[in-house]
């Protein structure tokens, strides 16, 4: 099972309480993956935080186990015991 710990803006859009949610239906696989099973779980998560081509979008940065992704979510294979992490970088000037 994966632990995918979500920003709060994300949150308040897809009006989600919790701070994380559990991908129980996931066991192993990309990235893409994961996150399609999330927006199933979670109708909306996916196009929050990628590209129609599955690429990361600009204002979102995710983290495997502490390391950035900074390739397409496809490329990114996952185990099942993996710490995800997707932030909202901030805007401003």
């Amino acid at each position: 099972m994966i632990t995918v710990h979500l920003p709060s803006r994300m949150r308040e859009e897809l009006d989600l309480s919790s701070k994380s949610v559990q991908v129980e239906a996931f066991q192993s696989g990309s990235l893409q993956e994961l996150f399609n099973c999330l927006d199933k779980d979670i109708p909306g998560a996916l196009p929050f935080m990628c590209d129609a081509d599955g690429s990361v979008r600009k204002h979102i940065k995710v983290f495997v186990s502490d390391e950035q992704v900074t390739d397409n979510f496809s490329n990114v294979n996952l185990h099942g015991h993996e710490n995800i992490r997707v932030i909202q970088a901030m805007a401003g000037g």
